[in-house]
């Protein structure tokens, strides 16, 4: 059964996970993400490697 999602509920959807990104951000301004969120990737894809 596939998950229909219509213009209006998408919409809602896409609103609701930005406004979980602003929280999740904090104090930092959407500029300064960057300088956190790109050594998480890396350590994360070092990791990856690592283990495999």
């Amino acid at each position: 059964m596939a998950l229909a999602l219509n213009k209006p509920k998408l919409d809602n959807l896409a609103g609701d996970i930005w406004k979980s990104a602003e929280r999740l951000r904090g104090k930092f301004k959407a500029y300064e993400y960057q300088s956190v969120i790109l050594p998480i990737i890396v350590i994360r894809r070092l990791e990856c490697v690592l283990l495999a």
